[in-house]
């Protein structure tokens, strides 16, 4: 969007310039000038064609590396042939790079070897001999760390790759393929792998026991879910062996044209930043420093880094956990200072702290709340509202009740007050004004709202038209000869026009970004002027409409998108597209004060892009603080779409296997009031994922025992896009989503008994995605977890039930649901064991009766435990069910450990199910 000549908004300059942001935006290709560079001329080695040594030195090897690899060109195509075992010309491939592999019993060259073909065929870049299994390419520099036990070696996929790592005093061996470890599993009748993973015999004749092992496959231009699902099963096979083992994190490459991220291996990462950088990056994730902190340390050191923060002007970021200090520590910085200003979530929070402060000899005050308790006219305020006005200047200034109003009294005192405490949404409105003169600020939890607030609108800017054309008839109306501040009229003239140019906008085809137009002062009385021509109209714009029109053109947005949405119905698979124009404003933080952004959940390179690029130093305390209290995961998926009565059978095949007696639960919303029914009894709160109840409360400790987190708050891509247009990505939010891929992904967990679990769970294959997907579901579920106040003394233990990789130990059981016919099957051995029901007719009653009374009306099973056998046709009678059907549910309840068989013929037992607790399981 930009001016003409006459300052005035053209459509037709608009639609010159459209295509050019469309191609910057949807990824079409740009011409970027490229970084000048001085060519490094190759060396010249004997055996090697000068394009081969080319190739090998662009992944960073040496010389001499080269030379002691034994590498060499192979240009004749018989020779390929024999070196490949073909029975077909190879012609076709050209010359080759030979990678002669080396014996590992004698540390000499075998005749094996694997070739990279100038024309390589196009599923693969490699060929290795046909007829023959795979095999482990080994550095001659690796040979002796692997004869030596314990010492630490990396497994790479690629040969160059191997040598490079090696060569960088890493000693690695590389696999043929990223499966290339395991040799070919048996296969069921329809051709899929059902046999056991088995390490080929290179791998297995290796010690591996208490060996240090790192993992390093590629970071791809595209995630592939294929790719970490081999590289978690080779975690899990090699742990089996005895192997302590790293998945190592490899960055991302530079941003191409469009966008995205590069490739990055680790013959890439060793050229761009040298091999100190690469031991540096490796050895911090084999070897991290972590160092054990009390809660009392962690919290002097939050305290003295407040402090010394005062005197630096410096953005700060703290990401520890909740429940560690945080509003301590700003606390200790506002007795520092004559003015500060904290920001939180709600309004709610924003009491708490207040009364925080109060407890510390702070005289704090927080912004009022506007609503029915504390204005009198709250009916046309909060109309005003829903319209994109502020009321305080739209209707306040001539409100019949403002000398008696509440609110503004409660406003005029924050206003005044030295130490201010306000949510994020009036932050991120009047930031600049609240800010002024505060030496201390400070931002609590996820500040993405706050930093870059958004606005998405579908419709309404013809009505916003209407009102700003108004706004103007009316000023001239008023000026009728005389003369008058023309800018105030340009204002609302230039809204009209942008308004005008949204309307057809939102109309477009596909996502393009748009230029900013020329900008203008915002005038005083603005909102009073555009609720007067409202109510002179009659028309009532959308609130989010007038809003964006309104911060367009006073220069406040940082990023305008016309943003076109492809939603696929998974219903009947229809696409409906979803037309909108989407806006973020920019929150500046001030260059004069300390800003500290205190959010547990924080990713340091997504702070960095929500502040604008501006530098952040991360003074979280370094170490890990000690947890008092265990927090398990429970590796099951329970999405936002799983049934009522798989919720209530979870429910009631987990609630048995906990020793609390008052558990809370967070869930999804639909699923409240399932659990609250289901658990009755035991389960004495529940709230949903992403409300105001499962924040900030201490609630939960005062009414729980422990804390139940049930599901995974997945979000729609809507939401994703959300996110990527705040973080700047706009490339990245413009991609449709069949290129984002939504589909199964793998990662390695540690169980609570120091075993290795593979996890399958659905990720996005686009990595901006990916990311922008886990930040918002991490976040929740952190968030959630940190009810618990874990750190803490006064904590409970949290058992989280998702499959998503948190970093968490998991419980060696599952959450599998206990069904309705489980259910009823067990409740009718419960009630016959209690009443001595016993195998054969002729034993009943004879070693007495259990009543009801003697377990104490609980829903336990210590009193029933192993009280008496009960068979399964006493089982079936009572279910009245057949006897076949009695002993297939018995058998699933057994394998749940609900009950026991006694023998063939003993009939079967109540049993104690596998109980997670907070002891010996308690993970470190």
């Amino acid at each position: 969007m930009i001016l003409d000549t006459k300052g005035m908004l053209s459509t037709r300059l608009f639609a010159e310039v459209t295509p050019l942001i469309v191609k910057a935006v949807v990824g079409d290709a740009i011409a970027f000038p490229k970084p000048i560079t001085i060519q490094k001329p190759s060396p010249s080695i004997d055996g090697l064609l000068g394009h081969h040594v080319i190739d090998l030195v662009g992944s960073g090897l040496t010389a001499d590396t080269i030379r002691e690899a034994g590498i060499y060109s192979v240009t004749d195509p018989k020779m390929i042939q024999n070196i490949l075992n073909w029975g077909i010309s190879t012609k076709r491939l050209g010359a080759a790079i030979a990678f002669p592999f080396v014996d590992l019993p004698t540390d000499t060259f075998s005749t094996f070897a694997r070739l990279k073909p100038d024309r390589p065929l196009t599923n693969r870049k490699y060929e290795q001999p046909r007829g023959v299994g795979n095999r482990i390419y080994i550095p001659r520099d690796a040979v002796h760390p692997l004869r030596t036990p314990n010492a630490t070696i990396g497994i790479i996929e690629g040969e160059k790759k191997a040598l490079a790592a090696t060569q960088s005093r890493l000693p690695s061996i590389s696999v043929s393929g990223v499966w290339g470890w395991q040799k070919k599993r048996e296969k069921d009748k329809k051709g899929k792998p059902i046999g056991e993973r088995v390490l080929i015999d290179d791998l297995a004749g290796i010690d591996w026991l208490k060996r240090p092992v790192w993992i390093g496959f590629d970071y791809d231009e595209i995630r592939k879910p294929g790719v970490n699902h081999a590289c978690a099963e080779l975690a899990r096979i090699l742990h089996n062996h005895g192997a302590l083992i790293t998945i190592i994190e490899l960055p991302p490459g530079p941003r191409k044209a469009d966008g995205g991220p590069s490739k990055n291996a680790i013959d890439d990462y060793l050229v761009r930043n040298g091999d100190a950088s690469l031991r540096r990056l490796i050895d911090e994730q084999v070897n991290p420093i972590i160092e054990p902190k009390s809660l009392q340390e962690w919290r002097e050191e939050l305290k003295l880094a407040r402090i010394d923060s005062l005197r630096k002007r410096e953005i700060n970021l703290c990401r520890s956990p909740t429940g560690s200090g945080k509003t301590t520590a700003d606390t200790a910085a506002m007795l520092c200072v004559s003015k500060s200003l904290i920001i939180l979530p709600t309004h709610n929070l924003c009491r708490e702290f207040e009364d925080t402060c109060g407890k510390v000899g702070i005289d704090a005050v927080a912004y009022p709340e506007m609503s029915e308790k504390t204005c009198d006219d709250y009916e046309t305020a909060e109309k005003v509202m829903n319209h994109g006005l502020s009321p305080s200047q739209a209707i306040c200034p001539s409100c019949n009740y403002r000398e008696t109003c509440e609110y503004q009294s409660l406003l005029e005192i924050a206003e005044q007050s030295a130490h201010s405490i306000c949510t994020h949404q009036r932050g991120a409105m009047s930031f600049e004004h609240l800010a002024e003169g505060r030496e201390f600020i400070s931002v609590h939890e996820d500040a993405a709202e706050f930093l870059r607030p958004g606005l998405q609108v579908t419709s309404g800017f013809e009505h916003v038209r209407a009102v700003a054309d108004e706004v103007v008839a009316e000023i001239r109306r008023s000026h009728i000869g005389h003369d008058y501040n023309r800018s105030e009229e340009y204002f609302f003239h230039l809204m009209s026009e942008i308004a005008v140019e949204l309307t057809e906008l939102v109309r477009a085809n596909e996502t393009c970004q748009l230029v900013l137009p020329v900008s203008t002062t915002m005038p005083r009385g603005c909102d009073s002027r555009l609720w007067k021509a409202m109510s002179q109209l009659g028309t009532w714009p959308p609130g989010e409409a007038l809003r964006l029109v309104k911060a367009i053109a006073a220069g406040e947005i940082c990023e305008l998108v016309v943003r076109v949405d492809q939603i696929k119905n998974h219903n009947d698979s229809k696409t409906k597209v979803h037309k909108s124009i989407c806006a973020v404003r920019q929150t500046v933080l001030p260059i004069t004060s300390p800003v500290w952004l205190a959010d547990a959940t924080a990713d340091r390179a997504d702070i960095e892009s929500l502040i604008g690029g501006r530098s952040l130093v991360d003074r979280t305390p370094l170490g890990e603080l000690e947890q008092l209290h265990p927090i398990f995961q429970i590796a099951t998926d329970v999405k936002k779409g799983t049934s009522k009565n798989k919720v209530a059978g979870i429910i009631r095949g987990l609630l048995p296997k906990l020793q609390y007696k008052r558990i809370g639960v967070i869930c999804h919303r639909l699923h409240v009031a399932t659990v609250l029914v289901e658990g009755s009894g035991r389960i004495v709160r529940a709230e949903h994922f992403f409300g105001t109840a499962s924040r900030g409360s201490n609630e939960w400790l005062e009414q729980c025992d422990c804390l139940v987190v049930l599901g995974t708050p997945r979000v729609p891509p809507g939401t994703i896009r959300d996110r990527l247009l705040k973080l700047g990505l706009v490339g990245a939010m413009a991609r449709p989503e069949e290129e984002t891929k939504w589909e199964n992904d793998y990662w390695s967990a540690t169980t609570l008994s120091g075993n290795r679990q593979t996890v399958r769970t659905p990720a996005y294959c686009d990595h901006d995605w990916h990311r922008a997907y886990r930040q918002i579901v991490q976040s929740e579920l952190r968030q959630s977890i940190g009810r618990g106040r874990a750190v803490t003394e006064k904590g409970i233990p949290v058992i989280v039930v998702t499959t998503e990789n948190l970093g968490l130990k998991l419980v060696e059981c599952d959450a599998d649901p206990l069904t309705d016919s489980q259910k009823k099957v067990l409740d009718v051995m419960k009630d016959l064991t209690a009443k001595g029901t016993f195998e054969g007719p002729e034993q009943k009653g004879a070693n007495g009766t259990l009543s009801y009374r003697e377990t104490n009306g609980t829903d336990l099973y210590k009193d029933l435990i192993e009280k008496c056998s009960v068979n399964s046709h006493a089982v079936a009678m009572e279910a009245g069910v057949t006897e076949r059907y009695a002993r297939k549910i018995l058998g699933e309840l057994a394998r749940k450990t609900f009950v026991s068989r006694i023998g063939e013929r003993g009939g079967w037992q109540l049993r104690e199910p596998r109980t997670i607790s907070s002891g010996s399981e308690s993970q470190s």
